[in-house]
Formats: structure tokens, C-alpha cells, sequence
């Protein structure tokens, strides 16, 4: 099978930040004349799909033969190379508290790659079949420092690729440890979006949304019982709080806390919403908390201040990008800081928003420009 592009990422996984990633991916092909013909997505292949973009051809990532030919192979945005030092018991207890389907899909998946041996290893080896390869938009990271398989495949991929354009200042340090020298750095493909009719006009801070993660990774599990505490302190001061969940598969803690405690909270659910329909409920609130990348990335798109928590290294970084508009809750996960922040946005609330709104609108115009670096690359070749 030959195709002209392939667009390889984390997606049809029913994780918000994901799917945005390809959705503003897809747009930008489309907006400037590539033909929806020429586009395969190499990801999950889930039927709402089909809902959020317009007539996608999609191939299971997990079913790629060795017959497939790749013009283009490109790494459409988001974390996709990293690895973890855990301590496995610790850890495997701790998920089948807080997760218990994540051990069975694991297991599911060992054995549906035992009865695929004849399938291409999907985010690695597939570039051994791809003409050009392009990494856009990318993260990386954090590695193992005991098993160093993955980076070391990482690094190669990297080495071979014709174009690289990296999100965050760790990627770009990990360029530099590699021998990669040519690469750009980039805001979040997000940013290309035009969202300007869910822009938040508001001048002050009533309304917090606070964006959860289930994380089992580097101890940060920690900041739920905090963060419940200091959801129940932020109520006591009479600001309405509402919870948000973007990833309904991943999230299983938050959710059962949701529902066994009658939170009504909000879900990101692509079978049954649309982007239009999430834009509009996250788009009401003056001020985000957020354990997820892509729910700073969104609150900065709507004109939103917002504090990041430090789960992982990335959202420190987008806290910093916005420095004057945002802030990290650093991962001691101290009540009294947090709640000092929040006091900070509201006492300077339209300096924080014009903070987020001059960085937000340069981000948007060095990813529209990346854009069309990568489209002048991929039409010459």
C-alpha cells in the first residue's frame, strides 16, 4: 500500500488534547490546498472520527504491514516519546486502586502484539518505511535514566528526520545531547485554531475551572487529596468551582470521585460532543487550574488566565512561557501557595488577561508560519 502522507499521533484515544492536536493538523492540510485524498491517519481507528473531521482516512496503527509506503510520515504534535522509572509493585498497586482497566488493557495489548508479529512496531519502525519523516510540534521526555531503549530510539528518529520543529525548552536540550542541529521551536499546533468567537470577555474572577489528570508517574499523585481540600477551601470563599475531566478512558479516579460524590462536573466525550459544543463550556470560566497541557493551551487560547499543576515537566513550562499571566503550583503542592496565586490573578485580573492575550496571539503566528515551512517541504519533495 502507498500513501502520500501519513499523519502518526495519539489520537481516536478520546483524550481532548489529542484529538485537538490532529484537528488542527487536518485544518491546516486542508486550508492550504493539500487533498484530503492524500492524508491517512495512522492512530486509533474510533468511529467518532469520522464526527469531529471531515471524510478522514484512518489505518489502525497497530495493523501496518510491511507492504505500506510512506511518502511523508509526520509526527503530528504532542508527547509521543518518553519513558518512566517506576517502582513496579509500588506502582501496580497504586493503579489497581486508582485504575484497574489500565492492567487489563496492558495486558490485552501484550497479547494482541503476540498474535501481530507480522505488524510493523508502530511508533518506531514505521519510519523505516516512510520516504521523509517530519516531527512537528513535538514534545520529549521525560526518559528513563535506567533503561535508555526508548530515548536511544528517540534520538535516531530525530537524527533522520527532514524537518523537526520542538515545543519546550527540555526537547530543545535533548536535541542538543543528540547531535540534532537543525530544528525550530514551536508553541503547541493548537494555537493555529481560530477560536475567536468563544474568546472570555470577562474583567474579574468568579468562575474556576479545574482540569484533572489521573497520573501515576513521579509520586505527583500526590496533589489529588490536596487539590480536593483546596477545591472545598476555594467553595468556602464563595467561588463557584466546577471540575473538568479531558480524557473519560484515562481519567477512571477522578471520575468515580465525581460520581460517588456528586460533582457535576465536565467531560470531554467525542461521541457524543462536538469541539464547537467543549469550546463553550470551557470557555466560561475566568480562571483554570489545571493538571493537563492542553487545558493551559486552551484557557491562553480563550483568553483565560490560568495555574498549572506541576504533575510533569511541561506544564511548568507553558506556567513560565506566560509569565505575568499564568502561574505553576509547584508539585510540594502547598494549600497556602495556590491559594495565594489565585488571590494574585484576581487582585491584577486584567493584566494577567492581557498578559495571555499579547503571548497567545505570537503564538499563533509562529505556527502558522511552521505551517507553511512544513507545506513548502512536503510539495518540494
Amino acid at each position: 500500500m502507498s500513501i502520500n502522507i501519513g499523519i502518526r499521533g495519539g489520537y481516536g484515544l478520546y483524550n481532548f488534547g489529542d484529538d485537538a492536536l490532529l484537528v488542527a493538523l487536518y485544518q491546516n492540510f486542508l486550508a492550504n490546498n493539500i487533498s484530503e485524498e492524500d492524508i491517512y491517519l495512522l492512530c486509533v481507528k474510533s468511529n467518532y472520527l469520522n464526527k469531529q473531521l471531515k471524510n478522514p482516512k484512518v489505518i489502525d496503527y497497530n495493523q501496518l504491514d510491511s507492504s505500506i509506503e510512506i511518502q511523508h510520515l509526520i509526527y503530528g504534535g504532542g508527547t509521543q516519546f518518553y519513558s518512566f522509572d517506576t517502582d513496579n509493585r509500588k506502582k501496580i498497586k497504586d493503579i489497581l486502586i486508582k485504575n484497574p482497566l489500565f492492567i487489563f488493557s496492558k495486558i490485552r495489548n501484550q497479547i494482541i502484539l503476540l498474535l501481530r508479529k507480522r505488524f510493523i512496531e508502530n511508533k518506531f519502525e514505521i519510519a523505516d518505511y516512510a520516504k521523509k519523516i517530519y516531527l512537528l510540534g513535538v514534545g520529549v521526555g521525560p526518559f528513563s535514566k535506567i533503561n535508555h531503549t526508548i530515548e536511544s530510539k528517540t534520538a535516531n528518529l530525530f537524527k533522520k528526520a527532514s524537518f523537526i520543529s520542538i515545543r519546550d525548552t527540555f526537547s530543545s536540550e535533548k536535541c542538543k545531547e543528540w547531535g540534532v542541529k537543525e530544528y525550530m521551536h514551536s508553541p503547541d499546533l493548537c494555537y493555529s485554531m481560530d477560536v475567536s468567537s468563544y474568546f472570555n470577555e470577562s474583567s474579574s474572577l468568579k468562575k474556576v475551572g479545574v482540569v484533572v489528570r489521573d497520573w501515576n508517574h513521579t509520586g505527583s499523585q500526590d496533589y489529588y487529596d490536596k487539590l480536593i481540600r483546596f477545591v472545598e477551601k476555594l467553595r468556602n470563599e464563595k467561588y463557584e468551582v466546577t471540575f473538568i475531566s479531558l480524557d473519560k478512558r484515562s481519567d477512571v479516579f477522578w471520575t468515580k470521585y465525581f460520581v460517588e460524590n456528586k460533582e457535576n462536573f465536565i467531560q470531554w466525550d467525542a461521541d457524543r460532543m462536538t469541539f464547537d459544543e467543549f469550546y463553550g463550556l470551557f470557555s466560561q470560566f475566568d480562571l483554570h487550574i489545571t493538571a493537563r497541557f492542553h487545558g493551559a493551551v486552551f484557557a491562553s487560547m480563550f483568553h483565560i488566565p490560568f495555574i498549572t499543576i506541576e504533575v510533569e515537566q511541561k506544564l511548568k513550562m507553558i506556567a513560565e512561557n506566560y509569565e505575568g499571566g499564568a502561574y505553576c503550583w509547584k508539585n510540594d503542592f502547598d494549600l497556602e501557595k495556590i491559594m495565594n496565586l489565585v488571590k494574585k490573578v484576581e487582585s491584577d485580573y486584567l493584566q494577567h488577561k492581557k498578559v495571555i492575550i499579547n503571548n497567545t496571539a505570537q503564538y499563533k503566528e509562529i505556527v502558522q508560519e511552521q505551517y507553511k515551512e512544513l507545506i513548502k517541504k512536503i510539495c518540494k519533495n
